[in-house]
């Protein structure tokens, strides 16, 4: 077996080996940690003091210690030195004392980059065995023993950050900027071309383009084939995305003197609103950066046919409102009114077996409970007065009008055009056709003009981006196990969102190895789903912060599953109105015996195992299923806490009072520490360059990360096998619909569930 300080040289060359292979394979790492950890052994054990005693050391390029890898900050450049020092502390010994010097050092390699940045491997475990009883003289008696363990750690060093690979990182840098100074060129000739053809035609720019918000707002544009452009009559969904990207077109014209909104029919919630007041001011910021000193910014200006209370809080942070003469100022107010549906159930025999958390965790109480809880009654009285005061705070700062006179108006209302103007809630009462002399005089009306059509003319700027970029991945709809669903044409029933594990697994993992992506910035808007989907989403998205700044940025709602995949979020940005929280789990099924017997029905039931009717609609749960229910409840409820003080880093002990199922908005939640910031998500983005150390001034592009790509005809195929097979199963029709169309499906399919089905769909009365 040989002396310890044999066994040691041969641990040296075994790892350096090892290290040899994987630089062959492309895999070197920057340095060698290596560990002695004291165990203990032998008759008395009285060499370690019953405590391991671990010593490390990690040599870097000049023999200094290495930093400790950090996921996204570049460590100094080390070779491969595997130094190996074995110390041992006795009763008599003051300390530490080397016992052993170093007999075994790796020849120092070629510094390589790594494929995979942040790798981390542990190999070459050697064990020795030293027996010793006293210090000064190391002599080895056989009746004390110590057994000490030998391991070789390795951290890997970024792609490029080695010396061995220096003529390939500098050949590759150079073909980069080479590129990048071939495609600033390019901007800048496509741009004198285009602003030349400008010139022309610059008696046909107008002084206002106009948007049109008739449809549904999205927060993010979904991704869509490219053929479904070419469809008649489909149109593309609106999204803030897609606004913001014309507002800053926009802005960088110095000839516009504003934009002009159309609002007619777009249904808002009030976070969407409340962005939608962040792109305005954004929008002026803009324009000031590319108009001389003393001037005015471009206005915002914002024609209402409808004005609840949504539309009118977006309407409050624009310099002009505008509305036709017949129509209404609706800021009524706000209302919640859940029903409940036990008693009408029962009448035909259906029931529902619920376990929770908590009273506040009221997702199945419409099916379960004949009328509001104390605690759920409680709840929506919160909300409804953080979102009440958000309406009358943005109105009042829009307005310029004291908050009790707007909640004086609020109580007046429904006004009339005329009664609002009076009031100062609108600028001018006008038809639409009287805008351009509205906007200009009547000797010189304003042109107007659709955005769509006037974009080309718009004055262009070159402006060199940024190498590195912001990735972007967009996570809305119910959280289920498998792929996420989402149909390229509205097909009933089938063509709500979901989102898969699978699918958001494969994204997260793209985000990770995209080298281009130096952040991510995650949009999280869900009311929860599986806890097992949300379980496996939140470990990819662990797994990449640990290698990239993330910044999660919540839409509407984020609650339930949907704050359990944000936990890992290097900061979290959320509107004041979005609804999150529901730490909090549920699990629920329909119990059919009641029907059948009503129907006179018969249905025999065959099983083997004490439990297997456990998640079947047979029958209700028995006084022992509950228990074991109960238990796996809370067993997820801890998991689920635990994730939230590790990444938000809260009291565990206390984190019960803000948890429970209590659902809070954005302010609420930045107040008790569940967010980091209130914003829209351009300030996510910002954020997400400072942490990556990118610059916050328009040059870094944000990138969506989507799912792999499939077929174009796979979609509606598995369409048309999903409706088959429903057709083909009646025993699992009404459950596979519920099951896609949402509650109380989602209760029949899966077991354990983190949802919030009890917040308001839209916040706005």
């Amino acid at each position: 077996m040989g002396t310890p300080g044999q066994r040691l040289n041969r641990a040296g060359r075994q790892a350096d080996a090892v290290f040899t292979i994987l630089h062959f394979f492309g895999k070197p790492y920057d340095h060698v940690a290596t560990s002695v950890v004291c165990t203990e052994g032998g008759p008395t054990g009285s060499a370690c003091n019953g405590q391991p005693v671990i010593h490390s050391r990690s040599m870097g390029a000049d023999g200094l210690v290495a930093r400790q890898p950090a996921p996204w900050t570049n460590r100094p450049r080390a070779v491969l030195l595997a130094r190996f020092s074995l110390y041992r502390q006795c009763n008599s010994c003051p300390g530490w004392r080397q016992v052993l010097s170093p007999g075994a050092q790796g020849r120092p390699h070629a510094r390589m980059g790594l494929p995979k940045p942040g790798f981390h491997m542990r190999i070459a475990s050697e064990w020795l065995r030293w027996c010793t009883s006293a210090c000064p003289d190391r002599s080895v008696h056989r009746e004390g023993c110590t057994y000490i363990s030998v391991r070789t750690e390795m951290h890997a060093q970024r792609r490029g950050e080695g010396r061995g690979m220096a003529w390939r990182e500098q050949l590759r840098k150079g073909l980069l900027n080479g590129g990048s100074a071939l495609e600033l060129a390019w901007r800048h000739l496509v741009c004198r071309l285009l602003n030349l053809r400008r010139r022309f035609l610059r008696r046909l720019l107008p002084d206002y383009p106009i948007l049109v918000l008739d449809q549904p707002l999205s927060e993010r544009a979904p991704t869509f084939p490219w053929w479904l452009a070419y469809v008649p009559g489909l149109r593309r969904p609106l999204s803030l995305e897609a606004i913001a990207e014309a507002l800053e077109r926009i802005a960088q014209d110095p000839d516009i003197r504003g934009v002009l909104f159309l609002v007619k029919g777009a249904h808002l919630t009030l976070a969407q609103a409340q962005s939608m007041a962040a792109l305005f001011s954004r929008f002026r910021t803009w324009s000031m950066a590319v108009r001389p000193d003393g001037s005015v910014p471009a206005q915002v200006v914002v024609y209402l046919e409808q004005m609840d209370a949504a539309s009118y809080v977006m309407a409050s942070a624009a310099d002009r409102v505008i509305a036709p003469p017949l129509a209404t100022w609706d800021v009524l107010g706000l209302l919640v009114a859940p029903s409940f549906w036990k008693e009408s159930l029962a009448r035909i025999g259906l029931a529902f077996d619920v376990v929770r958390v908590a009273p506040w965790k009221s997702a199945m109480d419409m099916f379960s409970q004949a009328e509001m809880s104390r605690e759920d009654r409680e709840q929506l009285n919160w909300l409804l007065d953080s979102l009440y005061a958000d309406i009358v705070q943005a109105i009042a700062q829009g307005r310029g009008m004291p908050p009790e006179e707007v909640q004086a108006q609020i109580d007046r209302a429904p006004l009339t055009a005329p009664q609002a103007q009076a009031a100062g809630l609108l600028d001018h009462v006008a038809y639409e056709d009287e805008l351009p002399a509205l906007l200009g005089t009547a000797e010189q009306p304003a042109r107007l003009q659709l955005y769509v059509r006037c974009r080309g003319l718009l004055y262009r700027r070159p402006q060199r981006r940024h190498p590195q970029a912001v990735g972007v991945l967009s996570l809305q709809g119910l959280i289920v196990p498998g792929e996420s669903r989402r149909f390229p044409l509205p097909v009933p029933i089938l063509g709500e969102q979901t989102m898969g594990s699978t699918t958001v697994q494969q994204m997260v993992r793209a985000a990770r190895q995209d080298r281009r992506l130096a952040a991510v910035v995650v949009h999280v808007d869900s009311r929860g789903g599986s806890a097992l989907a949300s379980d496996l989403i939140w470990r990819e998205l662990t797994l990449l912060a640990e290698e990239k700044p993330v910044v999660i940025y919540m839409g509407n709602v984020a609650a339930s599953g949907g704050y359990y995949i944000a936990t890992p979020g290097h900061r979290i940005v959320a509107q004041s109105a979005t609804l999150t929280g529901s730490i909090g789990v549920v699990v629920a099924k329909p119990v059919t015996q009641g029907a059948f017997e009503r129907l006179h029905a018969r249905r025999e039931v065959i099983r083997r195992g004490a439990n297997a009717d456990l998640y079947r609609d047979t029958a209700p749960w028995t006084p022992d299923q509950r228990q074991k229910l109960t238990e796996q409840v809370f067993y997820v409820y801890d998991q689920f806490k635990e994730r939230v003080a590790s990444g938000r880093k809260l009291d565990l002990a206390g984190l019960d009072e803000i948890a429970s199922g209590k659902v809070w908005t954005g302010r609420q939640a930045l107040e008790r520490g569940l967010v980091d910031e209130l914003g829209d998500f351009g300030r996510a983005v910002e954020l997400a360059c400072q942490a990556a150390g990118l610059p916050v001034d328009g040059t870094v592009r944000t990138v969506p990360v989507t799912p792999p790509r499939r077929w174009l005809l796979a979609t509606p195929a598995e369409a048309a096998r999903t409706l088959l097979r429903l057709v083909g199963e009646p025993g699992r029709v009404w459950r596979s619909l519920l099951a896609l169309e949402g509650p109380p499906g989602p209760a029949t399919q899966e077991h354990l569930w983190l949802l919030a089905l009890n917040v308001p769909a839209s916040p706005a009365g």
